[in-house]
């Protein structure tokens, strides 16, 4: 039951395209609400032998437009990178990705 109720809210809610609020659960009983989106994934349902089933998802958190950060632009650029911005992406340091 709790399954197909899972699954009709996340039709609902059109999978990934329309936030909601989550409350969740603190280690002292109280709750914090977040808005939320599931991820862009599927849900996942991994059914067992006895019956029982798992159903696996992730919820990212929507940032509230009117609390989140604002940064200005300093410059912008076309198709191509300026030179400074091709030095910055092209040099090696310890915030890059690898």
């Amino acid at each position: 039951m709790q399954r197909a109720t899972l699954f009709a809210f996340y039709e609902e809610v059109q999978g990934s395209f329309q936030s909601f609020l989550y409350n969740a659960p603190q280690p002292d009983g109280t709750f914090v609400q977040y808005t939320v989106i599931f991820e862009a994934k599927p849900l996942t349902v991994n059914e067992s032998p006895n019956g029982s089933s798992v159903v696996t998802f992730n919820l990212i958190e929507v940032p509230n437009a009117a609390t989140a950060p604002e940064y200005s632009i300093a410059s912008t650029c076309g198709r191509f990178p300026s030179s400074a911005l091709s030095a910055a992406l092209l040099s090696k340091s310890s915030n890059s990705f690898r």
